[in-house]
């Protein structure tokens, strides 16, 4: 997620009179930051948008993950060489995405 979050601050009375107007405004990398003065600030933000960052989030962490095991990330490395060294001595064909998921 390369792009910048754009973060808009309403009050939350203004939230809560156009609800619909803020809700529609509030797509994609737009945020709403809802302000309250007896209340702590919350954000308001695309379900969409949050689902894919958390499903990146944890991507990132399992690979993060991985990578802090050294003997894991070792036996991979060697793994990757072997089938690279398998490929190029056509032991172990390649097939293209449509011979793999097209119809037959």
């Amino acid at each position: 997620m390369s792009t910048a979050i754009k973060v808009k601050k309403v009050s939350a009375t203004i939230f809560r009179d156009k609800f619909k107007d803020c809700a529609q405004k509030t797509k994609g990398r737009s945020v709403l930051l809802v302000e309250n003065r007896r209340l702590a600030p919350k954000y308001f933000v695309d379900k969409a948008w949050l689902d894919s960052l958390l499903a990146e989030f944890a991507s990132i962490k399992a690979t993060a993950e991985i990578l802090a095991d050294r003997e894991l990330t070792g036996h991979l490395l060697e793994l990757s060489t072997t089938i690279d060294h398998g490929v190029r001595s056509g032991k172990i064909p390649l097939r293209s995405l449509k011979d793999v998921f097209g119809k037959s």
